[in-house]
């Protein structure tokens, strides 16, 4: 008798068990479903986060603080302007 009752309180907590555990993974999953059109978004964001980085700068030769997005002359001297060199680099 007292094995049966053992038994039965034994199922019991493996289905409470079940219940709460499954609950939160379930959700947990369903917070990083993501839709296409998101994964797009996010792929466009990245494509044009790459071009900024990679953008190309053109200065003065003599004039260094005068920066331009475009090739052109420089408002100051009407030198051409060049492409700027990363800092970085030598």
């Amino acid at each position: 008798m007292i094995k049966k009752i053992y038994i039965a309180f034994a199922s019991l907590v493996a289905v409470v068990a079940a219940l709460v555990f499954a609950g939160p993974a379930s959700t947990v999953a369903q917070k990083h479903q993501h839709t296409a059109s998101e994964h797009v978004r996010r792929r466009a964001a990245k494509a044009r986060k790459r071009v900024r980085q990679h953008a190309v700068k053109y200065v003065c030769p003599m004039h260094p603080d005068m920066h331009s997005k475009s090739r052109g002359e420089c408002p100051k001297c009407g030198m051409e302007l060049v492409i700027e060199k990363d800092k970085g680099v030598k």
